[in-house]
């Protein structure tokens, strides 16, 4: 079965949840495993996405496989503060596992010509997932498979986007 080459995640209600913009900011602090905000309002990820990211990172099937991310949010350098504090695994921090991150204000577009650029992905050979379904729609029309996830990624879900991933790029489609 095909497997992307660069498989991108937006941050935001895809992956951890509260957004950002719906915290109060640095500083942010790691106590007992968890990620908080200067409020004490936990950050954390989604229930099935720390078993993703390690499928991804750690098994034969994305040897060949790279991870991005790709957010809005107003907010980056918290965004950035809170990967790098939360576990995934055995120590391993969130930001650890992405080699490409493009966290800022602007469209989706941008940071996929970005992505492209620094990737040097084809577009058809990357996959996406978003919780807002119009950042998939624009992605789509470059030609990426983006996934829509509006209440955050699951492994469900992640697998389906890999079978409708696979049947795209298989030679017979």
């Amino acid at each position: 079965m095909a497997v992307p080459k660069l498989i991108v995640f937006d941050l935001d209600f895809t992956m951890w949840d509260p957004e950002m913009y719906q915290l109060d900011g640095a500083p942010f602090s790691y106590r007992n495993g968890k990620v908080y905000d200067r409020r004490n309002t936990e950050v954390d990820l989604f229930p099935d996405v720390r078993n993703i990211l390690q499928r991804i990172h750690f098994s034969e099937e994305f040897a060949e496989t790279k991870i991005g991310s790709a957010s809005r949010t107003e907010y980056p350098e918290w965004a950035y503060e809170c990967m790098s504090l939360i576990d995934v695994c055995d120590g391993m921090k969130m930001r650890e596992f992405f080699t490409f991150n493009e966290i800022y204000p602007g469209t989706k577009t941008k940071h996929f010509r970005k992505l492209q650029k620094d990737s040097q992905v084809d577009y058809e050979d990357m996959l996406f997932f978003d919780d807002c379904s119009w950042n998939c729609r624009d992605v789509s029309a470059l030609g990426v498979t983006a996934f829509n996830c509006p209440n955050g990624l699951s492994e469900r879900e992640f697998n389906e986007a890999l079978d409708i991933f696979a049947q795209k790029t298989s030679p017979s489609s």
